[in-house]
């Protein structure tokens, strides 16, 4: 099997997989037209680095997923994702969560293996609660505090589970 034919297999099972676990696609198709030099600053905050016309993090490619308002603060955010078992073991992907803050800087205030699933339940600043999406039949749901996502709970759709 060469390397195309590797990457078609891997890209077509983390579909299926997603599939799976509910998490539709379509909540990643939220990547507006970003412009080239926003995409350097979000891929600079991330600690990704240019490589012939795209961004490399420390595991593989990453691309932007979602680019707009998550917390209604009105300013723009956005979710780069990227993958590799060498970073994300079994789950295989992983995403940086950046805001753009008041004097226009980009931060990685989030990143984690697995997807991110934006829930109804808010925290503090307008951030919905972030579960983390894993083949785990519970996952860790995390709150903003003012500052930083911290654990807040375990729930398997909808119901809880676990510890936190």
């Amino acid at each position: 099997m060469d390397s195309s034919q590797f990457k078609k297999m891997m890209i077509s099972t983390m579909l299926f997989g997603i599939s799976l676990f509910g998490i539709s696609v379509h909540s990643y198709s939220h990547a507006a037209t970003v412009s080239n030099a926003e995409k350097e600053a979000i891929f600079n905050a991330a600690g990704f680095k240019p490589v012939n016309g795209t961004w490399r993090g420390k595991c593989s490619f990453g691309h932007i997923a979602v680019f707009k308002d998550i917390n209604g603060d009105g300013r723009p955010d956005a979710i780069i994702r990227d993958g590799g078992t060498e970073c994300y073991a079994s789950t295989g992907v992983g995403f940086h969560l950046l805001t753009k803050q008041a004097n226009h800087k980009w931060t990685r205030i989030f990143n984690s293996p697995g997807e991110a699933n934006f829930l109804k339940s808010i925290g503090r600043h307008g951030w919905p609660d972030l579960a983390i999406v894993t083949p785990s039949q519970c996952h860790t749901v995390y709150r903003w505090d003012g500052s930083r996502f911290v654990k807040n709970r375990q729930e398997f759709k909808g119901k809880l589970c676990g510890t936190p």
